[in-house]
């Protein structure tokens, strides 16, 4: 025998009814021995009919916007009977089918919500090898430590309040806010004037060490003449020594002397100038060659070419411009519900799904563990 899940009907708040083609695969008698709602499948009376169709076996729970009872259509009549068919709504439901213990609940109690620890920490606390349970509209089913975890998805395709993004095309384009625009234009100037200054105290730093080299160079070639200055006078000194001496001076070497620190004193003066004039020549050229100061229209063209280049590159908004489907951007989902055929040991799960209007079918199956 099979058992029925179904999760998230929203009748009719968010779905007017089943889809037509779920209807007419479920509608096989003798053929589902259980049917379990997990959540938010409690508010239609002309769906609770059509499932007590199915089988009058129904294990309910309460789902976030589920009421705190239900009332059943009477098997014989089919009318309401509030004496008999009116019962609570568990938070929980736990059974046993074949060789495993399965158990039920609503996804809006589990926090983190649909969290798979937290699923797993509450399969554990109920004891159950299988663990059903709803409130996300979308289908799962996978293992965990040994335990089979199973989400049916919505059996109407109801959307779900948890998605985030809006189904929102009005507008044709993405509009730059005012705002925005005076940012980027703002952003754009500071760029170009503290490019301009960096460039411009660069250059400063390096015609200050170029200043520096040369009065370093000037300043050797200082020292450079005044030692051979203190040479030529010491040697001038111990001539006139030796001239005292002999008690005679030598006027012809005297000349000689004054003569080397005058030739000496000129060659190192033009040394400094001619060092001097090509620094000076250099500097010029170098600043010559530095771009000049960006002035103001030049910076407002600047602005305005960045502010016309976003403006171009304005993309129109579509549907198709999302890599995503339709469900996800209006928060709705496909239609589907599961069947599981449970013999002895073995779970073979059954997932349908409602997809470009055809029903598709896919299996998992699930053992035991010993």
């Amino acid at each position: 025998m099979l058992i029925l899940a179904l999760a998230d009907a929203h009748i009719p708040d968010r779905a007017i009814d089943l889809p037509s083609k779920f209807q007419k695969l479920l509608n096989v008698p003798n053929k589902i021995s259980k049917v379990i709602l997990l959540g938010n499948c409690t508010k239609s009376y002309s769906f609770l009919k059509f499932v007590q169709s199915i089988t009058p076996n129904i294990v309910p729970v309460r789902g976030e916007f589920d009421n705190g009872k239900i009332i059943l259509p009477s098997k014989d009549t089919g009318s309401i009977n509030h004496s008999k068919q009116s019962q609570e709504i568990p938070m929980t439901a736990v059974f046993e089918q074949g060789g495993f213990r399965i158990g039920c609940c609503s996804g809006y109690t589990i926090v983190p919500k649909s969290d798979p620890l937290s699923l797993l920490a509450l399969a554990r606390q109920l004891d159950v090898d299988i663990m059903l349970w709803g409130g996300t509209h979308n289908v799962e089913a996978y293992t965990l430590e040994g335990k089979f975890f199973v989400n049916p998805g919505s059996c109407t395709g109801a959307f779900n309040t948890d998605w985030p993004i809006p189904n929102d095309f009005e507008s044709e384009f993405i509009d730059i806010p005012e705002a925005p625009k005076e940012e980027i234009k703002k952003e754009a100037k500071d760029n170009i004037t503290d490019n301009t200054d960096n460039e411009v105290t660069n250059k400063d730093s390096e015609l200050d060490n170029k200043q520096d080299v040369v009065k370093l160079d000037s300043s050797e070639e200082k020292n450079t003449v005044t030692k051979a200055a203190k040479d030529i006078t010491n040697e001038y000194t111990e001539t006139n020594l030796r001239s005292e001496k002999s008690f005679t001076v030598d006027t012809e070497s005297t000349s000689d002397v004054d003569q080397k620190i005058n030739r000496k004193e000129q060659d190192t003066s033009k040394e400094i100038e001619d060092t001097s004039q090509d620094f000076d020549q250099n500097q010029k050229e170098e600043l010559e060659k530095e771009p000049k100061m960006k002035s103001d229209s030049e910076q407002d063209e600047k602005e305005d070419e960045i502010t016309q280049e976003v403006k171009d590159n304005k993309q129109p908004i579509t549907k198709s411009s999302f890599q995503i489907s339709e469900f996800d951007v209006n928060g709705a989902s496909s239609p589907s519900f599961v069947l599981l055929d449970i013999q002895a040991s073995v779970c073979t799960l059954y997932v349908y799904m409602l997809l470009d209007g055809e029903v598709k079918v896919d299996k998992v199956v699930y053992k035991k563990d010993a």
